[in-house]
């Protein structure tokens, strides 16, 4: 996996400084890739791919509690390893090659010593750095959490969870306000995902289902296998709600749908999400009947809502469809479905002759008035959206497209970034 350049989120040219290298991320990325030649993590992926998806995380992340970002910035965290892994890169090669700025910023994120002492020294150093220098290190420590899964130790997880606690969550607070809250809940986000990767991996179930997130819609493309290898990855992520999402054109009798159902919900059961399928109430209760809780998703020509709560009862989750601000008060008021979907917010890729875009500014007074919570749905390609639709009040971000590759070290990353942006838009803006 190898996330590329562009898909780093860059501000607005009239939101850069002046000062900005223009040219430094491209510089960046290839003496990064000089510095890591050959390096390898613990757990055999090429070490390129860590510092690309920290400066991923770190623009994903500005841009959902609203702290600038520029480019000069984006260069930093990709060669924030480089001087402490490759002693030929030091800080005067970072300083010819780009500038004594950047330099200076990449000797504060460089550990000089092990121990416990030399770390306290160095977070204590990290507390003074620039706003982006440290959200560079958070954004480090968020991408290790997410990595933890790949070579689990219950003690080393216990250990990473402990020093977060201690030395990275206080870099949280030299922000303002809403950006703290939304990089205190970025962290809570990752922490509490690595623990449920934790649990799954020594044979746990987790028990508590999270009521705010991101929800992926899983298609059987590639066929069930692959499909279920995507789910697998989605759900390492950090997605707290799927829907199995399956169409006539894709072939599938009814009994082999059940049964990729059943699938679907044993996957997701010990991470602690929730499951429906789409449009099908009858299924969703086949699949109840053999002890999953399954729900459904019901659109404007399926079962209404109310017919769905009969079949499946009181506790049942199900989620209805919306396209415009009437639609989803009538809806609301109705009283059947516990969550209202609502779009699409901006063009889907995966849906030809959807209903019209919705816009998140209707978004925002749907979930101004709705008694209960929203799904944001179409249109949310990217981590800056999922947290643009956070902003606007949405309870849920549902992605298909996003989180829809073959690469599953890249669906994973992609599922972590969504998150992460998702729960500090959130937290960012909750007061």
């Amino acid at each position: 996996m190898s996330l590329p350049i562009a898909e780093i989120h860059r501000p607005p040219a009239d939101e850069c400084p002046k000062h900005s290298h223009p040219e430094g991320v491209r510089i960046a990325r290839a003496l990064a890739a000089e510095a890591h030649a050959g390096q390898t993590r613990k757990h055999g992926t090429p070490y390129i791919d860590h510092p690309i998806a920290v400066a991923a995380i770190a623009t994903d992340l500005a841009h959902a509690v609203g702290v600038p970002f520029d480019d000069d910035a984006i260069a930093t965290a990709l060669l924030h390893d480089v001087i402490e892994d490759s002693p030929a890169h030091d800080e005067r090669v970072v300083a010819a090659r780009l500038s004594p700025e950047i330099a200076a910023r990449v000797v504060h994120l460089t550990k000089t010593g092990k121990g416990e002492a030399a770390t306290a020294a160095y977070y204590e150093r990290l507390m003074g750095a620039l706003p982006t220098t440290r959200l560079t290190k958070i954004a480090d420590r968020l991408h290790n959490l997410s990595e933890l899964h790949k070579a689990h130790k219950a003690e080393k997880l216990t250990g990473y969870v402990a020093e977060t606690e201690r030395f990275v969550r206080p870099l949280c607070d030299g922000f303002d306000d809403d950006a703290r809250r939304g990089l205190h809940a970025a962290l809570d986000d990752a922490i509490d995902n690595a623990c449920r990767n934790g649990a799954v991996r020594e044979g746990a179930t987790t028990s508590t289902t999270r009521g705010h997130g991101l929800y992926a819609i899983v298609q059987p493309r590639g066929g069930e296998d692959a499909m279920l290898a995507r789910l697998d990855a989605i759900l390492r992520g950090g997605a707290v709600r799927v829907q199995l999402r399956v169409k006539p054109t894709d072939g599938l009798e009814d009994g082999a749908w059940l049964e990729l159902l059943c699938r679907v919900a044993e996957r997701c059961a010990p991470h602690g999400a929730s499951v429906v399928v789409n449009d099908r109430a009858d299924l969703a209760f086949g699949a109840r009947l053999r002890g999953h809780g399954v729900g459904v998703h019901v659109g404007d020509r399926d079962l209404p809502p109310a017919v769905a709560r009969a079949l499946l009862g009181k506790g049942a989750l199900i989620g209805t469809s919306t396209h415009s601000l009437s639609q989803l008060r009538a809806m609301d008021d109705e009283g059947s479905a516990c969550h209202l979907a609502l779009g699409p917010i901006w063009a889907s890729p995966t849906k030809q002759g959807h209903a019209a875009v919705v816009g998140d500014d209707v978004l925002a007074a749907a979930c101004a008035v709705a008694t209960r919570p929203v799904v944001a749905i179409g249109g949310i390609t990217s981590p800056a959206r999922a947290a643009d639709v956070a902003d606007a009040g949405a309870a849920f971000a549902a992605v298909v497209s996003a989180v829809d590759g073959d690469d599953l070290d890249a669906v994973h990353l992609m599922t972590r970034r969504l998150c992460l942006s998702f729960a500090a838009a959130r937290a960012a803006r909750s007061a």
